[in-house]
């Protein structure tokens, strides 16, 4: 969050949140597919309605994802 904190006060966002992806890496010869999740940053599009705050986010493309973690590698196949 205080990636996505900084980045949108650079823009001028006031309202800036995260919505979270699941996401899969491609299989591969040295590798193999493992599942992830990644942070994309958002920012408040309207301030109209009583709808709740994610209905009017869309995504900040202006900011990278959030896309790194120290866990370390998956447990190995049974």
């Amino acid at each position: 969050m205080d990636y996505v904190k900084e980045e949108s006060n650079k823009q001028g966002v006031k309202k800036a949140g995260v919505r979270i992806y699941f996401g899969l890496y491609p299989k591969s010869n040295e590798k193999k597919s493992y599942a992830t999740i990644f942070l994309a940053p958002t920012k408040e599009v309207s301030a109209e309605g009583d709808l709740g705050a994610a209905i009017n986010q869309e995504n900040n493309y202006e900011i990278d994802p959030f896309n790194t973690s120290q866990g370390g590698e998956p447990p190995i196949n049974y």
